[in-house]
């Protein structure tokens, strides 16, 4: 039934084009497109939150939703046969143009795309809460918090995973969850092209902002994943197009699609409020001294309707933790600094940059190696010479160090070549800023400035602070492209070719999810042995045992005593294979779960129960009930009764 979800995706971008030709609003194909996305993603918020409520989160429910708006669509669209023949008449007469990065941006998107639908989902945090939660969710047929040990399943924003719950209901599994975040990758990749439009770029240099977007290393390393970076991106980077283009023409659709693209950024990611606000801001610089009223009024408008859109997710924060933003008190501390100044900012200005030029390995090992050693002396040295304590844990994610190594890590890899041409931008203006700020180049270049400052103000330093640069990236690619507006063709050329031959070493090498291996083939692993990639194959064994165990005893309900880390996911990915009716549930919850949610949500009694926590303690006790030490595994230890 998966198939529903790209029929579903086909129709609402017909039903966009008839509705925008009847009205005699004039959008091209990538509006088009873009706008389909930002519907879809709300079809999916709404949607799912109406089903929770109904405790219909299943199979059954979902398939009623789709078929139900599908069968809508098709009713709409039989009624306008005539502009739908007009809409292909006109499809049919543009004339085809392929530009050379077309090429390289459609090879990229389909070695990308198989990568995403080969390999399974294998990042840390998907094994302990991305995808987690959405196993919880499905099991309890509502997206109503519950008891857990990893606390991040329950207060993080939750709409990247709604969109991988739909997907896993209707597919049966998780063959193409990773493609959430590649429909956002390839997303991305033409918000960036519109951005360059909206900057008054010519076409070729769209399609080189396209392509540069295309070929952060990030953003690859994302795109096959289920995190929620690239997601989280795209509904940043649509915010901000949509509201340059409401201060334009002032236009109250731009300025609808401004405040639904804002919500679900929220929704999303908290970070998406430290990128948006400086922005936003920024940007509407320009347009204060005749617009100051219209555009006060309008960024309450959107305020007022993001709020209302993200609504049932500020009600359960509230009524959980008593804040509009999820987690305790002490959770939402720990991401911020703890003191604030300029040199704060300076230190993590450095920081935060040279991860980028410390951190990846475009150039491979004998290059990058040296150029990491001395970015991490240089960045020492300013440190030492400011008397700034690098590793202050005032400002530095507790636990972690200042360290660079070379590496293509999906976590931690860094966006060396962007970064260096990014930094040639205010070199630029001292000989183009006549020519290219008559669009707001310059202007936007500083909004985007202003939010690392504020990104740097704001946040504790983190080694994989890399990954959360990823809408950056995404809004600073037409910069970037820009840079060679008024170059010659040939120029234009050599620069795409080169950022997509430093892009292949991270589509065919990379540490998580590598197509090409030395010695042996990607085909040779099973999908379970690529899903431990970053763990060790003892711990593959014990699931594989656990799930034996449960299978041989007839185990219907199974418990779970998880460190805050621990690796939740594949216990439902294997257990459920051999036995899809089981429940799992965590029990003994700690101070991570509110009482509350404890209370409306009682763990049942459970047969069983497996512990990662004091591997072979003689007993566990579970609501005053004795589960006798089973067997011992090296990673885990099983108890029952």
């Amino acid at each position: 039934m998966i198939f529903l979800f790209f029929l579903f995706y086909f129709l609402l971008s017909i039903s966009i084009s008839i509705s925008t030709q009847k009205r005699g609003i004039n959008i091209g194909i990538r509006d088009g497109i873009l706008a389909t996305f930002v519907l879809f993603f709300f079809f999916i918020y709404i949607g799912t939150e109406t089903l929770s409520s109904l405790k219909l989160l299943h199979f059954a429910g979902l398939s009623c939703l789709y078929v139900g708006a599908l069968t809508l669509m098709i009713i709409y669209v039989g009624f306008h046969l005539k502009s739908l023949k007009d809409i292909l008449r006109s499809i049919q007469s543009l004339r085809l143009q392929i530009n050379p990065n077309f090429v390289l941006l459609a090879f990229i998107l389909l070695v990308t795309a198989f990568s995403a639908c080969y390999f399974p989902p294998n990042n840390w945090d998907s094994m302990t809460y991305n995808l987690a939660r959405v196993c919880h969710w499905i099991q309890n047929m509502s997206i109503e918090l519950y008891p857990t040990h990893i606390d991040r399943q329950i207060y993080n924003p939750p709409l990247h995973e709604y969109a991988m719950m739909h997907v896993y209901i209707l597919d049966g599994g998780d063959r193409f969850v990773n493609m959430v975040q590649w429909a956002s990758y390839f997303h991305c990749i033409v918000l960036a092209s519109l951005i360059g439009r909206q900057l008054g770029f010519s076409r070729s240099v769209q399609w080189l902002a396209a392509l540069i977007c295309a070929a952060t290393p990030m953003l690859i390393l994302q795109s096959g994943n289920t995190k929620n970076e690239l997601t989280v991106s795209f509904f940043i980077g649509a915010t901000v197009y949509y509201w340059l283009q409401f201060l334009q023409d002032k236009k109250y659709l731009k300025l609808l699609f401004t405040a639904l693209c804002f919500g679900m950024a929220i929704a999303t990611k908290g970070t998406a409020l430290v990128f948006l606000f400086p922005i936003a801001g920024v940007v509407s610089l320009p347009y204060l001294r005749q617009n100051l009223g219209r555009i006060v009024l309008s960024g309450t408008l959107i305020l007022v309707l993001a709020t209302i859109i993200c609504a049932p997710l500020f009600a359960r924060n509230i009524k959980t933790y008593h804040h509009i933003i999820g987690g305790s008190e002490s959770t939402r501390n720990y991401y911020k600094n703890e003191v604030f100044g300029v040199w704060v900012v300076f230190s993590n200005i450095i920081r935060n940059t040279a991860i980028h030029f410390g951190s990846g390995n475009t150039l491979g090992n004998k290059i990058s190696s040296p150029i990491a050693r001395n970015t991490q002396k240089i960045a020492e040295r300013i440190h030492t010479i400011f008397h700034i304590d690098i590793v202050d844990s005032r400002t530095t994610w507790g636990g972690t160090k200042f360290e660079l190594s070379p590496n293509r890590d999906e976590d931690y890899s860094g966006n060396l070549l962007h970064t260096l041409f990014l930094l040639l931008i205010p070199v630029s203006s001292l000989f183009y800023f006549r020519k290219l700020n008559h669009s707001g180049y310059f202007n936007y270049s500083l909004s985007l400035f202003v939010a690392f400052l504020l990104f740097c103000f704001y946040l504790k330093w983190q080694p994989w602070h890399s990954r959360l640069h990823c809408p950056l990236f995404v809004l600073s690619s037409p910069l970037i492209a820009g840079l060679f507006q008024f170059s010659s063709k040939n120029i234009r050329i050599f620069i795409s070719i080169l950022f997509f031959a430093a892009s292949l070493s991270y589509i065919f090498r990379n540490d998580t999810r590598p197509l090409l291996i030395d010695g042996s083939s990607v085909f040779s692993s099973t999908r379970d042995e690529w899903m431990f990639r970053k763990k060790s194959t003892d711990h593959l064994h014990d699931y594989y045992r656990v799930s034996d165990f449960c299978k041989t005893h007839k185990i219907k309900r199974i418990g779970l005593y998880l460190d805050s880390d621990g690796w939740d996911y594949p216990f439902w990915a294997i257990l459920k294979r051999n036995n899809p009716e089981i429940k799992i549930y965590h029990v003994n919850v700690g101070d991570c779960t509110p009482e509350d949610i404890k209370k409306a949500n009682p763990v049942p009694e459970v047969e069983m129960v497996v512990s990662i926590v004091d591997i072979g303690k003689p007993e566990f006790i579970v609501k005053g009930k004795v589960y006798n030490h089973k067997e011992a595994l090296k990673t885990m230890s099983i108890y029952w009764l």
